[in-house]
């Protein structure tokens, strides 16, 4: 999945997040509304990823099932913003 993303943003590993299901993505962190999935397994998942990060597409179905919930989105955030602070 590195490979997949790692040209076109960021890449920061963190250790838990509190979610086992994973990989775990955030997609927009710096922005009002980052967008943080989990499962993001396989190629067509990817692609839409990208897509996603790169403004040239949106939430689909597919990734919209992946969309964690509230506290594990906020408990991802913050240890994200410690860990690029």
């Amino acid at each position: 999945m590195r490979a997949a993303i790692d040209d076109r943003c960021a890449v920061i590993e963190l250790k838990c997040v509190g979610i086992c299901s994973g990989p775990v993505v955030v997609a927009h962190p710096l922005s009002d509304a980052p967008v943080v999935l989990s499962k993001i397994r396989t190629k067509q998942e990817r692609k839409q990823f990208v897509r996603l990060v790169d403004g040239t597409g949106e939430v689909t179905d597919r990734l919209a099932r992946r969309v964690v919930g509230a506290s594990k989105r906020k408990e991802t955030l913050r240890k994200l913003r410690r860990a690029t602070a």
